[in-house]
């Protein structure tokens, strides 16, 4: 009875920070597809998803009212999403902030960026796309990463799988002429920590033990 609640108990163990990693959010932008092919849709103020909010550093400004026009869902014609959407900044600025909109820390998993307004022609396209992150222990760090594309507007994804962090800052160094899609995140208390994979492999390493003993005994029984 106490070696088959060991073995119990070690697997549970070990199989609890797996099952957590399930959970994820991707935000899609997919309700800014416009129903024409050709037309921008216009996000007045901050833009929010399933409980996450990007913000751009400054927004467009329109007779008079400030924040018009921050961000624009785009056009399906050069969407880097053939069935969805995707979103871009307004040409004031491409400083984008992530942040979850209870103040928790996340899991930034991925991202998917593209070129945008090529006019159809298709040119080669180089940028580089900084990263600066905000961890919930108040520290930060940042990172670089260049994405290049030569076709339709082609999507090339940067991972990261980077936690706990409480904000994700990109700015592309081209300024205009970037969108992107498929912002991969979890709950950071999905992801283990040091400690959590050490009760986990301890708990392999329980079960291990307890059938080694268990066989060992039923050599010994039929000697």
């Amino acid at each position: 009875m106490t070696q088959s609640y060991l073995i119990g108990a070690a697997l549970a163990v070990a199989l609890i920070a797996p099952a957590a990693q399930a959970a994820t959010t991707v935000l899609d932008f997919d309700t800014l597809r416009s129903s024409s092919r050709t037309s921008v849709t216009y996000v007045q103020g901050p833009y929010s998803e399933d409980g996450f909010t990007l913000r751009a550093a400054s927004c467009q400004r329109s007779l008079g009212v400030a924040n018009m026009g921050c961000f624009l869902g785009v056009a399906p014609y050069h969407s880097v999403d053939k069935v969805g959407g995707a979103l871009a900044t307004q040409y004031v600025s491409t400083d984008v902030t992530l942040t979850q909109d209870s103040g928790a820390a996340f899991l930034f998993q991925s991202i998917d960026f593209s070129e945008f307004l090529d006019n159809g022609i298709y040119q080669p396209f180089s940028t580089a796309v900084n990263f600066t992150f905000t961890f919930a222990d108040g520290t930060t760090g940042t990172d670089s990463r260049i994405f290049s594309t030569d076709g339709a507007y082609l999507p090339t994804t940067f991972a990261f799988d980077l936690a706990p962090v409480t904000a994700v800052r990109w700015k592309p160094v081209t300024g205009s002429g970037v969108q992107f899609d498929n912002v991969v995140l979890a709950d950071a208390a999905a992801v283990p920590e040091p400690a959590s994979w050490a009760l986990m492999i301890g708990g392999f390493g329980m079960v291990g033990g307890a059938m080694r003993r268990r066989s060992g005994r039923r050599v010994l029984a039929t000697a």
